[in-house]
């Protein structure tokens, strides 16, 4: 949860500077695209937060669950 969270974030943050370029430099031909751009990222990112705490809980997943598998993926990692 909290790697995909960071995922999200850095991916979003890094999209965004070049949006807000794109809105403050570019001039009026691409200043209608640039804001529908800026919108869509900011609302991506807001629901793919919100889905991605929530639908595990909904789903009846614990955090053994993704422990288990982080754990069993480190001892496949270690075969040589």
């Amino acid at each position: 949860m909290t790697q995909t969270l960071s995922i999200t974030l850095m991916t979003s943050g890094t999209t965004l500077v070049t949006v807000f370029c794109l809105l403050f430099f570019a001039g009026d031909p691409l200043y209608e695209f640039s804001l529908c751009l800026l919108i869509g990222i900011i609302v991506g990112t807001i629901s793919s937060i919100f889905i991605s705490a929530t639908l595990p809980g909904l789903l009846g997943m614990k955090a053994d669950y993704f422990y288990k598998k982080a754990e069993e993926i480190e001892a496949l990692a270690e075969r040589p």
